[in-house]
């Protein structure tokens, strides 16, 4: 018996063929991306295309009594949440009632879906069942019903049944194979207490959780201070973890320490206020700020890093100092790093923000040196390559742009305004 519906075809045949679907996936970086399906059991992979006409997300046939393993087809990206079901509900009702008819048991069948991720998970939260799945095929009213009565499946501590013998286990039952792979069964026939047809009994939802059920303390104690005293140097504090505290002459020192912090992940604790006083690029896989850093301006600084989580404060200036106000140094915080770098990801409340961001949970402060103006006007046209240009004053007077800020020029008018808008480096102050 053949089931059509737009451009597939599923079969009821004696080894089962089923729609297994995948939907409403998240981060957001997995959207329209390709996804990865193997069949553990034979080692076959196909790839998949995200469709977002029938369904937001990937749908694909799966031979029941197997196992299949997913991934994005990207490495480094892992998909942390979404909705799965396993075949269409109508159809295993009908075999349910075919079997009842005949005074039978009907068939049994099971399915194991593996999700397979770079990243290690604590264990992953499954909500049964998922109202958005109910709601597309049941209505409005079947998914508000659905979302009041969906509750937490418990997730197996032992995962020697989910890794050996899934097909002994009930439907729905799930758990960590190891920190890299998370498994759920669907299994038909249904057990007595298992929802009606109509409520979509084999749609769950999943969620990846970093933390244990009781949280994450992350080092923060009770609280995270507001304010810091005794302010001790970043060359100061971390010195000594490399072994570079003595006194051997302070450039050879500075220089010593940049390039021995490279590639290296910092954290400064809730109760230290840490200067970053280092004149030499410092380039770091990832810092940590449970406590307090600042910035000296008595010199240039360049912090890169692959990410920065702020649980505390990161203050490069203040409102009453700015900085560079009285000495015109510059502070620069570069991020760096690949997609495909999943050691340097930040997760904040559960959320995946990969690498190359500066998560802010705590507090971010930078004031810069303040400029008197900051948007004029030309005095006239630039031809191609002028390296200088008269600007009309504003009611100020004044142009206070230092040697080495970067200029914008963009022009009057223009279809494309964007497209057109020359950036220039001041050579000599303005």
């Amino acid at each position: 018996l053949i089931h059509s519906r737009r451009d597939y075809a599923f079969i009821t045949c004696t080894t089962p063929v089923r729609k297994f679907e995948i939907a409403y996936p998240e981060p957001e970086s997995v959207y329209l991306r390709q996804m990865n399906i193997t069949n553990l059991d034979t080692g076959l992979t196909h790839v998949y295309e995200f469709e977002d006409k029938e369904i937001f997300g990937w749908s694909f046939p799966v031979v029941a009594n197997s196992r299949i393993e997913v991934r994005p087809n990207l490495p480094g990206l892992d998909l942390s949440e979404a909705a799965i079901r396993y075949a269409f509900s109508d159809l295993l009702a009908l075999k349910e009632a075919d079997a009842l008819r005949a005074a039978s048991i009907p068939e049994p069948e099971w399915f194991q879906l593996v999700v397979a991720s770079w990243s290690k998970w604590n264990h992953y939260k499954l909500t049964y069942p998922d109202y958005e799945m109910v709601g597309t095929r049941r209505g409005p009213l079947a998914a508000a019903a659905a979302k009041s009565s969906a509750k937490l499946k418990p997730y197996l501590t032992d995962p020697t049944q989910l890794a050996t013998s899934p097909s002994t286990l009930q439907s729905m039952t799930h758990g960590m194979i190891d920190e890299e792979h998370w498994a759920v069964v669907f299994k038909f026939p249904l057990p007595s207490d298992a929802l009606s047809w109509n409520q979509e009994p084999l749609c769950a939802r999943f969620e990846a959780r970093r933390c244990a059920d009781e949280g994450c303390t992350l080092g923060l104690g009770d609280e995270i201070p507001d304010n810091w005293t005794n302010p001790i140097s970043w060359s100061d504090f971390f010195a000594s973890d490399l072994g570079l505290e003595d006194d051997i002459g302070d450039v050879v020192r500075v220089r010593r320490l940049a390039t021995a912090w490279d590639g290296l992940s910092l954290s400064i604790p809730a109760d230290t206020w840490v200067v970053f006083d280092v004149s030499e690029p410092v380039a770091l896989k990832n810092l940590t700020i449970f406590g307090k850093l600042s910035f000296d301006d008595s010199a240039d600084r360049t912090l890169e890093a692959d990410s920065i989580t702020v649980w505390g404060l990161l203050e490069i200036g203040s409102e009453l100092e700015p900085f560079g106000a009285s000495t015109g140094s510059k502070a620069r915080v570069r991020l760096r790093g690949s997609v495909l770098d999943t050691e340097t990801y930040v997760y904040i409340e559960e959320e995946t923000l990969h690498n190359k961001v500066i998560a802010v949970p705590g507090r971010l402060e930078t004031y810069g040196a303040p400029l008197t103006s900051t948007w004029l006007r030309l005095n006239g046209s630039l031809d191609v390559g002028a390296t200088s240009a008269c600007v009309m004053q504003d009611s100020s007077g004044t142009v206070d742009w230092p040697a080495g800020s970067e200029v914008a020029i963009a022009p009057t008018e223009f279809d494309d305004p964007a497209g057109h808008v020359e950036r220039r480096i001041l050579t000599a102050n303005a």
